[in-house]
């Protein structure tokens, strides 16, 4: 409900389609954003997102496709409405999905055993008010360059989790977390579960000496270069098939716990009177707020606003409480008494795929952003 609020003060200061506004130059939207009032108010709304900071993202900064493709695939589903993500027919039990590209000086041969390539992810930027449900190491394979030394078409990808470095003429100490069997003719994407890993490193941070990778055919030669942990000659591609890691995380401050069908209807109730309490147009455009910058999707939505009078007496449509109905008879009889209020009863989450202000890339489920139905309160 905060961050509907939010929007709903923003949309005083910039032209939102339903809602009149004060002036929609540029000069003044730059003055608005950085009046104190508004700078404020977008820090309220950044706060329920969990930054501390608005992010001003590098030029440049790439956005997974995987990423894309699940903001995608959640939106494409608009029959349900929860802050659990619903990819086709399955629920999985987390409202934030984030991404972690590997550190650009690793993608290096194990020291002790060349066999094996070690990539290193950073997750210091992981909240720790998150509980993380699932994580998965993605990995690009490569197709048509394969120098195998044999025949065998299939080839072999284990991930090991690092537990201690190697040192001096002791090995490393790991542990398998997944292995996948892959056609080396087909080039794509790998999956493999690193939740085991991910979980330990957020309880541990110093521990966190990444992981090693290790391709093999069925004959157990190894094969360099089979998967993409590293820029090869600058190509431009390097940004799509860099190695991924995908956290699947609860955050219970943005929690929905109810599901309930979305409505397909674009206004509220039907209008007996226009001047009753009922659902209103309130479209707010990001680009306006001048949030286009760091939030990727979508490029705005459609909040809704609540707004007309609770007259007595009060029909039933318009959706009063016993108590708004008592304070409406109260405020007959008594003017000191308030009348009952035209508010939100019924909200509903929408989908917010943004970079965050470390420039790492979030997929989050909102609760309480779209108004759903209006009442006397």
């Amino acid at each position: 409900m905060l961050l509907l609020r939010c929007f709903l003060l923003l949309s005083m200061y910039f032209p939102v389609h339903g809602l009149p506004a004060e002036s929609s130059s540029q000069r003044a939207k730059h003055e608005v954003r950085n009046s104190a009032d508004f700078q404020m108010m977008e820090q309220r709304f950044l706060d329920t997102m969990g930054m501390r900071s608005r992010p001003r993202p590098k030029r440049g900064t790439r956005i997974p496709q995987y990423m894309l493709d699940l903001y995608n695939s959640h939106k494409a589903h608009p029959d349900w409405i929860s802050t659990q993500f619903r990819f086709g027919d399955k629920w999985i039990g987390a409202n934030t999905i984030r991404a972690f590209h590997h550190t650009d000086n690793d993608g290096i041969d194990a020291s002790e055993n060349s066999n094996l390539t070690r990539i290193i992810f950073d997750l210091s930027t992981l909240p720790m008010y998150e509980t993380v449900t699932s994580a998965e190491l993605r990995l690009s394979t490569r197709s048509g360059d394969l120098k195998q030394p044999s025949n065998s078409t299939q080839l072999w990808i284990r991930v090991y989790q690092v537990l201690l470095p190697g040192m001096g003429d002791t090995p490393a100490l790991r542990r398998l977390l997944d292995s996948r069997e892959v056609d080396a003719r087909v080039a794509g994407w790998e999956s493999f579960n690193v939740e085991l890993a991910i979980q330990h490193w957020v309880k541990n941070p110093e521990q966190n000496y990444g992981l090693d990778i290790q391709v093999t055919t069925k004959e157990g030669h190894s094969i360099k270069d089979a998967v993409r942990t590293r820029e090869h000659h600058a190509e431009e591609d390097w940004h799509e098939e860099r190695p991924l890691i995908v956290t699947y995380n609860h955050d219970e401050l943005h929690h929905h716990h109810t599901r309930r069908k979305r409505s397909l209807r674009s206004g509220g109730a039907k209008r007996r009177r226009p001047q009753y309490c009922q659902r209103h147009p309130l479209y707010v455009d990001f680009t306006d707020v001048g949030w286009n910058d760091w939030i990727v999707a979508p490029p705005g939505y459609h909040a809704f606003y609540c707004t007309g009078v609770c007259p007595y007496p009060i029909a039933k449509h318009l959706n009063a409480t016993n108590h708004a109905i008592v304070q409406t008879i109260m405020n007959t009889v008594d003017s000191n008494v308030p009348n009952a209020c035209c508010i939100p009863t019924t909200l509903n989450p929408i989908s917010i795929l943004s970079l965050n202000e470390f420039d790492k890339v979030v997929l989050k489920n909102y609760k309480d952003m779209v108004i759903e139905g209006c009442g006397c309160r």
